[in-house]
């Protein structure tokens, strides 16, 4: 009877050390562990963000034209 309760004991013990490998963890989410992580971070969100007004460039010009071509 001493052996079942000592099995069961250390049944429980092991299936307690799973929490933490069990909880999801988020694949968007990007935690910087040095300063030169965080810079890179911030340096690509610059880069995604930079938005392309050379569209807006050739309004200036005189080479522009309506849509019917003239």
């Amino acid at each position: 009877m001493k052996n079942i309760y000592f099995i069961l004991a250390i049944l429980v013990l092991l299936t307690q050390g799973c929490n933490d490998f069990l909880e999801p963890k988020s694949q968007d989410k990007v935690v910087p562990k040095t300063v030169s992580q965080l810079r890179e971070l911030l340096l690509g969100e610059i880069i995604q963000n930079k938005k392309d007004y050379t569209e807006y460039l050739s309004i200036m010009t005189d080479d522009f034209a309506d849509q019917d071509g003239n």
